[in-house]
């Protein structure tokens, strides 16, 4: 799925074709779920009646809906989620993903786990409230997917890390090119 979850999000396709099969929602690029579209995804999920729903790297705007809203996921289970971090010295904000298939005490303890900011290596802050971000996730059971359902959640993080070097490997190069341009402009006066 992309984009935000709001009044324009079309239910009746999203439901389409989704009756008693397993599925896996990637809401890696859902930043966004409006009251509006809080009402639309759940109708959507009660008319798609899925055997079973997995919701793969939620975002913060996600697992507050989850926390916020009875029923938001429908009875399918979160497989993971992003925690959302700030850099109290370069105010560097950034999400580290945790997949709950893992058991993690932190996440009964409403404790979320120390991060470095990847800018500055320094200590970041958890950008959030814990007892409030982690309420729902600590009461849920630790996802046990069935087989189908595994198969899937494995073919979508590969593409996400396929996704992701493609990307650092353009990065990498971009910042290669630029850094031969640097050095061949060093010694030149116009």
């Amino acid at each position: 799925m992309r984009g935000p979850i709001d009044d324009k999000f079309d239910r009746i396709d999203f439901a389409r074709d989704l009756r008693g099969v397993v599925v896996v929602f990637n809401l890696d690029d859902v930043r966004e779920v409006t009251s509006a579209g809080v009402n639309e995804w759940l109708r959507a999920i009660a008319d798609a009646k899925a055997a079973y729903a997995a919701f793969l790297r939620c975002r913060p705007a996600v697992v507050s809906r989850f926390n916020d809203v009875p029923g938001f996921g429908g009875g399918g289970q979160i497989i993971s989620f992003y925690l959302p971090y700030e850099c109290p010295r370069c105010r560097t904000t950034f999400q580290t993903l945790h997949d709950m298939r893992r058991p993690h005490a932190w996440v009964g303890a409403l404790a979320p786990p120390p991060a470095n900011c990847p800018a500055c290596h320094r200590p970041a802050l958890f950008d959030g409230l814990p007892e409030m971000y982690l309420a729902y996730l600590a009461k849920a059971a630790t996802p046990d997917p069935p087989a189908l359902a595994e198969e899937l959640i494995e073919e979508a993080e590969a593409r996400e890390r396929r996704i992701a070097a493609a990307a650092a490997k353009k990065a990498a190069q971009k910042a290669a090119g630029g850094q031969k341009k640097a050095e061949g402009a060093e010694g030149r006066t116009t």
